[in-house]
């Protein structure tokens, strides 16, 4: 039940964010399916981490899903937060994939 709940979360929060902005980065466009379906894939990808980078990822999510202002009033840019959850979500399995 544990996994459940946690995926729901992760989905929820750092999946649908993270999709949506990547959606608008590359230019995809608002299609639902393709950000669901990213989404799906990021929280597939973080399902098996730690507490502590589960976290952080939210938090990065939590950070880009707030406005431009908020962000530059605390001298963020969403571009670099998108980066660092990126490297987040993709640094462990490379590291995996050049070990074996």
């Amino acid at each position: 039940m544990w996994k459940v709940m946690q995926a729901i979360v992760l989905f929820a929060t750092a999946g649908l964010v993270i999709a949506t902005r990547a959606s608008n980065l590359f230019r995809l466009g608002d299609n639902p399916l393709v950000i669901a379906a990213f989404g799906l894939g990021i929280t597939t990808m973080l399902m098996y981490r730690s507490l502590v980078s589960l976290l952080v990822m939210v938090l990065f999510s939590l950070l880009m899903a707030l406005p431009d202002a908020t962000l530059d009033s605390y001298g963020l840019d969403r571009d670099v937060l998108m980066a660092c959850a990126i490297a987040l979500l993709c640094v462990p399995w490379l590291q995996r994939l050049l070990r074996d």
